[in-house]
Parts: C-alpha cells; sequence; structure tokens
C-alpha cells in the first residue's frame, strides 16, 4: 500500500496531502475520495479517489470494505480528535499572512 498521506512543497511551503492509496493520485478535493475499511480489520484503512478502476479494483480485491466520503470522514477525525475550529482559523489567518 502506498503512503496516505504525502508533503507537497510549494513556494517552500510544506503542504500535507491525501493520496488514493491505489493509483497514488493527490486528492485536490475530498468529494473525488472516499475512505475505505474492512470492519474485520479497522487498522487496515485507506483512501482511494473515486476513478472508477480504483473502486472497482478495490472492491474486487477487498471485499467486504466498508466507505464513506472524505468528507464525512474527515468530519468525524475532526471531531474525535477535538480539533477546535477558532485555533484551525486562527491559524490559517497566520499562514496565509506569510503566503502559505
Amino acid at each position: 500500500m502506498k503512503s496516505q498521506i504525502i508533503i507537497v512543497q510549494e513556494n517552500g511551503i510544506a503542504k500535507p496531502h491525501f493520496c488514493c492509496g491505489h493509483c497514488g493520485k493527490v486528492i485536490e478535493d475530498a468529494s473525488e475520495a472516499n475512505f475505505v475499511w474492512n470492519p474485520d480489520k479497522p487498522d487496515e484503512t485507506m483512501v482511494i479517489c473515486k476513478a472508477y478502476a480504483c473502486e472497482e479494483t478495490q472492491e474486487r480485491n477487498q471485499g467486504g470494505r466498508c466507505w464513506m466520503d472524505l468528507d464525512t470522514a474527515w468530519f468525524y477525525l475532526k471531531s474525535n480528535s477535538k480539533i477546535e475550529e477558532k485555533r484551525v482559523r486562527e491559524k490559517a489567518k497566520a499562514l496565509a499572512s506569510i503566503g502559505a
């Protein structure tokens, strides 16, 4: 399995991105990806892009998997990790001020 998070360097700024665990494509829009897992092996999770070949291959090779769109998965991760929206906005504003 390929790395699910990669770092893209833009103008000297490191920006983490999800990438498809099947084809390696960088996920630039959460609506273009699904979060998939096997309920019998909860530590085997993967983000896959919604390209037909990736979804079809995952279904064929990993039968019994569950999925949710990445937008929904992100909501749960944010909530379960106690990420505070105000703090995120403050950090985003600070990063924007330096061109990140």
